[in-house]
C-alpha cells in the first residue's frame, strides 16, 4: 500500500474491506451519492476491461496528492526544476535550504513533498541560519545536529523516493542502519503489558518517547521497528493512548480463570461503559467472542483504552470490538462531548443554572470557550425550566484559549 501498514490495519479492524489496484470510474446517484462504479487497474494505472463493479455508497472520499508551493519563491526569481519524487516543480536549493537567489531560504512544502516532521526540521535549519547570518553568532553546531536528524529520519524506506530526488539536486543521504525484525518475545504470562503490532519501518516513534519507563525503544533509529523491555514495563497504557496508528495493545493473562484482559485504543463514538457487553472483533473486524468491558481509560485526546475480558484462547485474536446499536445523540458541546440528554437529566437533577451545568458538566470549559454551545446551553435550560431566554445568566465570558503544556514556560528561557 502506499500508506503506512499500521493505517491500514485501523482501518481493517473497522471490517473496512482494502481493494488495492482499483480505481473509481464513476459515481452514481441524483443530486446525491448513491453509488459508484469501480474497477481493476493494471501496473500503468489504465482500467481492466471487464472488471467494473457497482457498489451502494453514501460518501467518496477523493486523494489528489499534494504540490509543491512554490510561487512566492519562484516569483522571487528562485531557480524551479521539475524532480517528480519531490512532488514535481520544486525550488532549487542546498542542503541548507539556500536557494540561488541570495538571502532566500524555503522549508516543507516549498522545497518538496515529505512528511511534517521533515517540513519542522527544515524550517529550524532555516531559522538557525538566518539567525546565524543576521546576527553573526556561530549555530553550526546546531545546525550540524538538525542536519543529522533530517538524516537519520530519512534512512527509511518509505523515504527511498525522497532520497533519489534530493540527490538529482546533489544532495547526499544515506539508508538503512535501522532495525527491521519485528518482536517475537510478548512478555511475562500474567503480567499487564503492553504489545506492539507495528511491522513496518517508518519514521515515527511516540511510544518510544511516551514511555517515562524507557521500555519502549526503535533501536537507535526512529525508522526502527519498536520493541519491549518487558522488564521495565509497568502495563501503564501510555503508549498505546499515543500511538496515532493504534497499533499497540494491552494483555494479561487470568490462567486459573480461563480468562484474558485485552486493552484496545478506541477514537469512535459512542465509547463504551464499565460492564457493558460487545462484540470483540479480529484484525479483519470479523466477530470473535462476546466480551465485557472491565475498565475505560479516558483521554482528552479523544483517544480512548478501553480493557476488555475475553475468553482466554481469543486474547491474541481480539483487537477490537463492535458495541450495540443506542439511541442517537444531539451533541451540544463537541470539545466536552456533551448531550442534549446530558443537560436535560442535569437540569432535572436540579442544576438550572448556566455556570451550574458548566462545572457539572463541563460544557464550554474546551478550546473554544463556549461560543456554540452557550447558546446552546440556555436555549434547552429556558424550554426547560419555562423561563425566558434573558430571565437566564448567561455566565461568564470568558477569550479563547489554548492549553499550553508546563515545559513551554520552563523552556521558555533556553528558547
Amino acid at each position: 500500500v502506499g500508506g503506512y501498514v499500521v493505517h491500514l490495519n485501523k482501518i481493517r479492524r473497522l471490517g473496512v474491506p482494502v481493494l488495492l489496484k482499483h480505481t473509481i470510474v464513476r459515481a452514481l446517484g441524483d443530486n446525491r451519492v448513491e453509488g459508484a462504479v469501480i474497477a481493476e487497474v493494471d501496473e500503468s494505472y489504465n482500467i481492466i476491461p471487464g472488471t467494473e463493479k457497482e457498489l451502494v455508497v453514501d460518501t467518496i472520499c477523493l486523494a489528489v496528492g499534494l504540490a509543491p508551493s512554490i510561487e512566492l519563491a519562484a516569483m522571487a526569481g528562485a531557480e524551479v526544476i521539475y524532480i517528480p519524487e519531490l512532488g514535481g516543480y520544486i525550488v532549487r536549493r542546498d542542503e541548507f535550504m539556500r536557494t540561488s537567489v541570495p538571502n532566500l531560504f524555503v522549508a516543507g512544502d516549498v522545497s518538496g513533498i515529505e512528511e511534517a516532521t521533515t517540513a519542522m526540521l527544515e524550517g529550524k535549519i532555516v531559522g538557525l541560519m538566518v539567525s546565524s547570518e543576521k546576527k553573526n553568532v556561530n549555530l553550526s553546531g546546531e545546525i550540524k545536529a538538525l542536519l543529522r536528524e533530517l538524516e537519520d529520519f530519512r534512512r527509511g524506506p518509505v523515504s527511498e523516493r525522497v532520497r533519489r530526488g534530493l540527490s538529482k539536486m546533489g544532495i547526499k543521504t544515506v539508508s538503512g542502519g535501522f532495525r527491521t525484525e519485528v518482536q517475537r518475545s510478548k512478555g511475562p504470562v500474567g503480567k499487564l503489558r503492553a504489545v506492539i503490532e507495528c511491522p513496518q519501518p517508518i519514521p515515527c516513534n511516540p511510544c518510544e518517547t511516551v514511555c517515562v519507563f524507557g521500555a519502549i525503544s526503535t533501536g537507535g533509529n526512529i525508522n526502527g521497528i519498536p520493541w519491549v523491555d518487558y522488564d521495565k514495563c509497568t502495563g501503564c497504557g501510555l503508549c498505546a493512548l499515543k500511538c496515532p496508528g493504534l497499533a499497540i495493545f494491552m494483555v494479561k493473562e487470568d490462567v486459573e480463570k480461563k480468562e484474558a484482559i485485552v486493552g484496545i485504543p478506541y477514537e469512535l463514538l459512542p465509547v463504551p461503559e464499565e460492564g457493558e457487553k460487545v462484540l470483540g472483533t479480529d484484525r479483519d473486524g470479523k466477530p470473535v467472542c462476546e466480551a465485557v468491558v472491565e475498565k475505560v481509560v479516558k483521554s482528552k485526546d479523544k483517544t480512548h483504552l478501553v480493557y476488555l475480558r475475553v475468553p482466554l484462547k481469543y486474547m491474541d485474536a481480539v483487537r477490537g470490538f463492535m458495541v450495540s446499536p443506542r439511541e442517537k445523540y444531539e451533541f451540544v458541546c463537541r470539545c466536552e462531548e456533551v448531550t442534549v440528554q446530558d443537560i436535560e437529566k442535569a437540569i432535572d437533577e436540579g442544576y438550572t443554572d448556566y455556570e451550574e451545568l458548566r462545572r457539572y458538566l463541563r460544557i464550554g470549559m474546551g478550546p473554544c470557550g463556549g461560543r456554540t454551545c452557550r447558546l446552546l446551553t440556555l436555549m434547552i435550560l429556558a424550554k426547560k425550566t419555562g423561563k425566558k431566554m434573558e430571565e437566564l445568566s448567561p455566565g461568564t465570558f470568558r477569550p479563547p484559549t489554548i492549553p499550553v503544556p508546563f515545559n513551554a514556560f520552563l523552556e521558555g528561557d533556553k528558547n
